[in-house]
């Protein structure tokens, strides 16, 4: 199903999902939530537009935000489709190659230690052989 300009947007901006727990320090009720994370998109009166993305985070008083600048794109259409690119394919993928890379890394060096242990086993079953 090929989604909207206006549904990968409203994605994008974390309508419908909902934040976090915090705490207030006040009233130690964890029941709180933050606003959920999630890009903020300003259409100027040129018809460019300027994205940042807000995070929001726990902090000992309750809750804050710290806002990333994403860019500047040419219309709505054309930063909604970069983003959802780089959100929904490009991370992902990314996300895959770092732990098919980890896991070959932990093959690799458990095939080393592996040929160690062995090593170590017929150095010692040639040893016994002499007692």
């Amino acid at each position: 199903m090929k989604s909207s300009i206006q549904e990968k947007k409203d994605i994008l901006e974390g309508k419908g999902r909902q934040g976090g727990h915090y705490c207030e320090a006040i009233d130690n009720d964890w029941s709180n939530t933050m606003p959920a994370d999630g890009y903020e998109f300003y259409e100027r009166e040129d018809g460019t537009v300027e994205v940042s993305y807000q995070h929001c985070f726990a902090c000992y008083d309750g809750w804050d935000s710290m806002d990333h600048e994403a860019g500047t794109y040419g219309s709505m259409k054309e930063a909604v489709e970069e983003i959802w690119y780089q959100e929904r394919v490009l991370q992902p993928a990314i996300k895959k190659l770092v732990e098919f890379k980890e896991k070959a890394i932990k093959h690799v060096r458990n095939s080393a230690q592996l040929r160690r242990e062995i090593a170590l086993y017929d150095f010692f079953k040639q040893e016994l052989r002499y007692l």
